[in-house]
């Protein structure tokens, strides 16, 4: 009863929705997106969501910048950075560069071993008026004399060898002193040859102005010394300026810093232009350690997809879960009109469900609903009448339902099977929730990394073995001869015994071997045999090897 309820409920608004074009915003989240060091985020702020927040595991980085720029519509950028444990903000930024390319950067910000709340909203918040899209990335800061250094910086960070960065200049960066611009640093060794490329399609429209881009140590710059190398080019007719440090060799071991100025060639202190302002790319190649790969250390939210909470969502207990078997055949009639699908994701994915006819006129219909029952977002059929391809921002951490019916649902007439495709959730699929199948045959199930030892004979002349993967994994299997005159053959099938890849002999007839690339998450059938299975001749002892 409980499950019909809903089923009714979600009838009701299908049918309600039916000449709507788009559903509402969701509103914000109450539950920050986990997010790493060295990655983009994307987002969006809208009046009904001014605020999106993430969180971050700053353990082992001793100084975070966070960048917020603004990609779409007229979205006026502001961070702040709270301590999750006692709630104080530990820092804000607001738009730093007029025009084309908005930006907020917390720039260096000493941090703990702690998590952090950052907001990514809009000038004024809940009471401004801008809108758009962003894009979120977080680095790490330092050293302690970069953060501490007295200068007007606004942005820069750190690079690798062969990064590509991006920076953004204002008129605020324009002045007569070295330390005035945006800094970017690296760990150089002595000899090192590097070279040092900076772009910009921005034009400086007045001749008096100039960007200079300097390569100097740390210690030089702490103390005001002399760069290692610099370049400048005046502003003017120029379409667009293009400046390098080519082939620098670099005198000592540590760290260096890459200084990009806008400032007064001509008298060092005369008038600018409120808009006098570019981005430009910096691109390093010849030192540095290479980029690191960091693995987020917030935990994405625990989820036991071995035991959803089918009673809450008002599903029995034998539905699948999307999860675990991404891609499902199904059917849709006048007496099984809905088919329901349970799934798991984080707030901030955004989740793609594909409803495509495979056979009969079905004109496919998709809903999802949260736990509570409410219906979230529905997607209606294309121009062909064949698919339909929902995707769905998830509002918050938690389990959801993808029902799957057709146009009108009771009073719609189509009827077909389909297959439905899910992506987009973060939380990793586990293939072993699902229990093994029923394949009519004896079958030991199996991992990968054991390595099984058994017979053939005229007695026994198959083996049969059950592994579970995940969409895309590669497995090798390879079945060797120890004993006998055995002629070994392997071969990989799916659940309803289809063979899907055969293996290969070796020159001397002792092994079979074959790798496997899976192509969706579930089971798969191992036979392990002879050379003309039961009608050959040959046996012996053979060891199965899983990687």
């Amino acid at each position: 009863m409980f499950f019909m309820k809903r089923v009714s409920i979600f009838v009701l608004f299908l049918i309600s929705w039916l000449t709507i074009n788009s559903i509402g915003a969701i509103h914000a989240s109450d539950n920050p997106i986990p997010v790493c060091f060295l990655t983009w985020y994307n987002g969006i702020i809208t009046d009904e969501q001014p605020i999106q927040e993430f969180i971050v595991d700053a353990t082992g980085a001793e100084y975070m910048t966070v960048t917020m720029k603004a990609t779409s519509g007229d979205l006026d950028p502001f961070i702040e950075v709270h301590d999750e444990e006692t709630g104080d903000r530990v820092a804000n930024a607001t738009n730093i560069w007029l025009g084309s390319d908005r930006i907020a950067k917390v720039f260096n910000l000493p941090v703990g071993a702690k998590n952090y709340i950052i907001s990514a909203s809009r000038i004024r918040k809940e009471t401004g008026t801008t809108t758009g899209g962003f894009s979120l990335y977080l680095d790490i800061g330092g050293p302690e004399e970069m953060f501490t250094l007295e200068g007007n910086v606004t942005g820069g960070g750190n690079m690798f060898d062969g990064d590509i960065v991006e920076g953004y200049l204002r008129d605020i960066n324009i002045g007569n002193n070295a330390g005035e611009g945006d800094r970017w640093y690296f760990e150089g060794n002595t000899g090192d040859i590097v070279t040092i490329n900076l772009n910009t399609s921005h034009s400086l429209r007045s001749y008096s102005n100039a960007v200079s881009l300097e390569l100097t140590t740390l210690d030089r710059y702490v103390s005001q010394d002399e760069s290692i190398s610099e370049t400048m080019v005046s502003g003017g007719d120029n379409a667009s300026t293009q400046l390098s440090l080519l082939n620098q060799r670099l005198p000592v071991d540590g760290r260096y810093v890459v200084l990009v100025s806008l400032r007064n060639s001509s008298s060092f202190g005369g008038d600018i232009a409120d808009d006098e302002q570019f981005a430009y790319t910096l691109e390093m190649l010849g030192s540095g350690e290479s980029r690191p790969t960091i693995t987020c250390s917030v935990p994405i939210a625990a989820v036991d997809l071995s035991n959803p909470p089918y009673e809450q969502l008002g599903l029995s207990v034998d539905t699948n879960v999307l999860n675990n078997v991404r891609s499902m055949q199904d059917e849709v009639s006048d007496s099984d009109l809905i088919q329901s699908y349970a799934f798991a994701a984080n707030a901030g994915d955004l989740v793609t469900v594909t409803m495509t006819r495979t056979s009969g006129d079905l004109i496919p219909l998709i809903g999802v609903q949260d736990i509570n029952g409410d219906l979230l977002d529905r997607e209606t059929a294309d121009l062909s009448g064949r698919r339909a391809v929902m995707n769905f921002l998830v509002p918050d951490n938690g389990w959801y339902v993808i029902l799957a019916t057709r146009e009108d649902v009771d009073d719609g007439t189509t009827s077909g099977a389909y297959l439905l495709d899910f992506e987009g959730s973060s939380i990793a699929s586990d293939p072993s929730a699902v229990p093994p199948p029923d394949i009519g045959l004896v079958a030991t199930v199996v991992e990968r990394g054991q390595v099984i030892e058994t017979t053939i004979s005229d007695e026994n002349h198959i083996e049969y073995y059950l592994i579970s993967a995940q969409s895309d994994d590669t497995i090798s299997i390879e079945m060797r001869r120890t004993t006998g005159d055995l002629d070994p053959f392997v071969a990989v099938l799916d659940t309803d015994l289809s063979v899907l890849v055969r293996g290969n002999p070796n020159l001397a007839g002792n092994i079979s071997s074959l790798i496997f690339t899976a192509p969706s998450n579930g089971w798969y059938v191992i036979a392990a045999t002879r050379d003309g299975a039961e009608g050959g001749s040959s046996i012996g002892d053979f060891s199965l090897k899983l990687d």
